[in-house]
C-alpha cells in the first residue's frame, strides 16, 4: 500500500513516518506540510491512501481531498482532526474523506 502523508506538524509527521515504516506492506511515497504539495505529489506517486491533517494550508484539507479525488479517484483518505467535532467529521466525509481520527488518539498510540 502506498501512503502519502501531509500534516503541518513536523513532529507528528515524524512519529507517523516511524510507525508506517514498521508496517511491512506499507510504503511512504510522499511527505509534505501543505495541501498544494500533497496534490502535486499525489499526481506523481499515485498513493492508495492519503493521511491529511485537518489544518493544512494552501489549500486547506477539504479542498486538498477534493483535488486529489479528481486526479486519483481510488485514493482513500484519512483526515486527522485537531478539534474532532461532529460538524468537522461530517464536512470531511462530505468532501470525500473515508476516515476521521482525532490527533490526540494517535498521540497516545504512537
Amino acid at each position: 500500500m502506498k501512503v502519502l502523508l501531509a500534516h503541518r506538524d513536523p513532529g507528528l509527521r515524524a512519529r507517523l513516518r516511524r510507525l508506517l515504516q514498521r508496517l511491512p506492506d506499507v510504503r511512504l511515497v510522499g511527505e509534505t506540510s501543505t495541501g498544494r504539495s500533497a496534490i502535486r505529489r499525489a499526481g506523481l506517486t499515485r498513493p492508495s491512501v492519503a493521511i491529511l491533517g485537518s489544518d493544512l494550508h494552501g489549500p486547506g484539507c477539504l479542498e486538498t481531498v477534493r483535488s486529489i479525488k479528481t486526479i486519483r479517484p481510488r485514493t482513500q483518505f484519512m483526515v486527522l482532526t485537531a478539534r474532532h467535532t461532529k460538524a468537522q467529521v461530517r464536512a470531511a466525509r462530505r468532501n470525500g474523506a473515508n476516515y476521521c481520527l482525532p490527533v490526540r488518539t494517535l498521540d497516545v498510540r504512537l
